[in-house]
């Protein structure tokens, strides 16, 4: 992981010297990612043990002005799980993130075929919590599932360097950073608990990857 960040990461941060030139932003794209990145399972439930390590995207965006455009991201981020057992129960959780994004890109600069974009905006955040205990004096039967949902915010930041391969499709090396605003989800009252599943925490994450674009 940290070896792919820094080859990308170099690759982007290199762009702008490589291709001083300024070029327009397509009139429009759509396209899909997939970037490995931190699963944080920790701050998503109290005894998170996995998760994905995989965000998945749709992306469209329209052009504004020459160097100027707006669109959205569609994200899965994937499903963290947790696990406990002790002598008289077992007990699981699961939690699945989506977010939709709305996004500001600005053309740095780049040539006809490569180019160096930044991406920077802010949506919705919307989490499924889903818990299972069962007793296991009657040999660990699952009980019914008990579920919570929540909706917080989600801040975006991020840089892209596409390559155009001829009129109508391109890639992308991109890297992003989600500021996951949760909020802190604990019981104020250690008498009064919630289940684990249902504890979480703000954090970020920061992924890598590469996407394929249908532009015009």
């Amino acid at each position: 992981m940290r070896i792919l960040a820094t080859v990308v990461l170099a690759v982007i941060a290199s762009a702008p010297q490589a291709f001083a030139q300024s070029s327009e932003l397509p009139r429009g794209l759509i396209g899909a990612f997939v970037m490995l990145s931190d699963g944080d399972p920790e701050s998503r439930m109290r005894l998170g043990g996995e998760a994905r390590p995989w965000v998945l995207a749709g992306e469209l965006g329209v052009r504004l002005a020459p160097r100027f455009g707006i669109g959205a991201e569609a994200i899965d981020l994937g499903i963290a799980t947790g696990e406990t057992r002790g002598a008289s129960f077992h007990s699981t959780g699961e939690q699945r993130e989506r977010a939709v994004v709305g996004l500001m890109r600005v053309r740095v600069t780049g040539r006809e075929r490569i180019a160096f974009d930044l991406v920077g905006g802010a949506g919705a955040l919307f989490q499924r919590h889903t818990a299972e205990t069962a007793p296991c004096f009657s040999g660990c039967a699952v009980s019914s599932p008990t579920a919570y949902s929540h909706r917080a915010p989600v801040l975006v930041a991020g840089a892209d360097m596409p390559i155009r391969f001829g009129r109508r499709f391109s890639i992308a090396a991109i890297g992003r950073y989600y500021g996951l605003r949760r909020g802190d989800n604990t019981p104020d009252d250690p008498r009064q608990p919630i289940p684990w599943q249902f504890e979480h925490h703000s954090s970020a994450r920061f992924g890598v990857g590469g996407s394929a674009r249908v532009t015009w």
